[in-house]
């Protein structure tokens, strides 16, 4: 929809209504990096009587290795696993195992991820260093579980004046440092691979453009 900003054209009202007079009973969105769309399209989809309907069968011509890499290349494995929640017992039993693997992984570095960035956010806490989570730290909370959303690295916008405090704390926490450059530190902790980038500004000085302008007094 045009809540993916710069990729999406699809408006939600004449979408669900297009969908409605061509008799579908079923639609779904697939908006990236954001979830803005969802009470909007749940509530017009109501509205037209479309209905959000659980699966109930496979398909017999469905590809299971085609629709196993794309769930593992995307990410996408628990999402799938419980989309299948009704239907488990019809799946290809070699599917099926594959695919609960690739969810009982994604658990695990979810519970990983989230303990290690707990323990850096809490430390900057700790030592009174500003700090705050950008857009993929909160998005993960809108989910039903934070493992449908896998995310291998935090987004953290740090005070500038405190950089050399947030180097010294990194350190002392144990990270290793990737890189650092004009926009952010990128930091990691080197058994377990979560990285966080540590942001210097929310944007550059000087740089504008149509959406930040749209923004307006909200971004200030």
């Amino acid at each position: 929809t045009t809540y993916s900003l710069l990729d999406g054209q699809c408006q939600i009202v004449p979408l669900v209504k297009k969908a409605r007079k061509l008799g579908m009973k079923a639609l779904a969105v697939t908006d990236h990096g954001n979830m803005y769309a969802s009470l909007y399209f749940a509530e017009e989809c109501v509205k037209k009587g479309i209905k959000d309907e659980k699966i109930e069968s496979i398909p017999d011509e469905l590809d299971y290795k085609q629709f196993y890499n794309l769930c593992a290349s995307h990410s996408m494995s628990v999402v799938v696993f419980k989309a299948f929640e009704n239907v488990k017992d019809k799946l290809l039993p070699q599917f099926l195992t594959a695919l609960q693997r690739s969810v009982h992984r994604h658990v695990m570095l979810d519970v990983q991820s989230e303990y290690d960035i707990n323990t850096v956010l809490s430390a900057f806490e700790e030592h009174g260093l500003k700090y705050m989570p950008l857009k993929g730290y909160h998005l993960k909370k809108l989910y039903p579980s934070t493992d449908m959303r896998y995310a291998s690295d935090c987004d953290v916008l740090i005070d500038v004046a405190q950089l050399k405090e947030v180097r010294a704390l990194v350190d002392e926490l144990g990270l290793a440092t990737k890189r650092h450059d004009e926009h952010h530190d990128i930091v990691y902790y080197p058994t377990t691979k979560t990285i966080f980038e540590l942001h210097k500004k929310a944007i550059e000085e000087g740089k504008t453009d149509a959406f930040l302008i749209s923004l307006g007094d909200h971004f200030k």
